[in-house]
């Protein structure tokens, strides 16, 4: 089955209050961007990747590709307005071959070749997975500034990427999408349809970075 990989990286990352946009922040001399794309497209089992930036940085993208050898990349297409719009651009340039889309967050550089392979695996089996990794510290839910309860953590998992989808699914899970509707991941559109979705354990490591905080801890990483 081929696996197209769908990799969002139009954010600006006004959280990480950076002049230069998110994606092509340097680490330790190299752009964020070309991190994550490495190391996605050291996953045997990716056929293709499909690379979505914001309009003004299609040509440093290329750049990006072309400096780093990265073949996989198939096609590098324009952003839209928010998340969801971005990855609906990519899946209208997927191909007739491809069996799987799995999305990436591009401001992941550290997945690792053997998750991202269970997750695929995972989803080949079972239509739909996604990475996630235990909730570690005490959840407490508030409201007004009260301590209503503590939830049992026990039950809770922090989502990550790839979360990978059999191609069908994926299209009607967007072809149904609210489109005002704000989608923090894109397994939630496909919650919607009642899917069942398997659970792929991650890696505490496999941060996205966010903040000016992540970014000194990738940093470090990368040394």
């Amino acid at each position: 089955m081929n696996t197209t990989v769908i990799i969002p990286a139009a954010g600006l990352g006004k959280r990480l209050k950076s002049k230069t946009d998110k994606p092509f922040v340097l680490i330790n001399g190299k752009p964020l961007i070309a991190y994550t794309l490495q190391a996605v497209s050291k996953c045997r089992k990716v056929a293709d990747i499909i690379l979505v930036v914001d309009k003004k940085n299609i040509d440093k993208a290329k750049k990006i590709i072309k400096k780093y050898d990265l073949k996989k990349v198939a096609k590098i297409i324009q952003g839209g307005l928010m998340r969801t719009d971005s990855v609906e651009n990519g899946m209208m340039e997927v191909s007739n071959k491809t069996d799987l889309i799995a999305v990436h967050d591009g401001a992941r550089p550290f997945i690792s070749e053997k998750i991202f392979h269970n997750a695929i695996d995972a989803a080949k089996k079972y239509n739909c997975s996604c990475v996630c990794v235990k909730v570690k510290p005490t959840i407490k839910k508030v409201v007004n500034g009260k301590i209503i309860e503590t939830i049992d953590r026990s039950f809770l998992w922090e989502a990550q990427t790839p979360q990978v989808f059999k191609k069908s699914i994926f299209q009607k899970a967007y072809n149904k999408r609210k489109k005002d509707k704000l989608y923090t991941d894109d397994m939630s559109l496909v919650e919607g349809l009642g899917v069942s979705v398997r659970v792929v354990e991650g890696d505490y490591n496999n941060i996205k970075i966010t903040t000016s905080e992540d970014l000194e801890q990738a940093k470090r990483m990368l040394k």
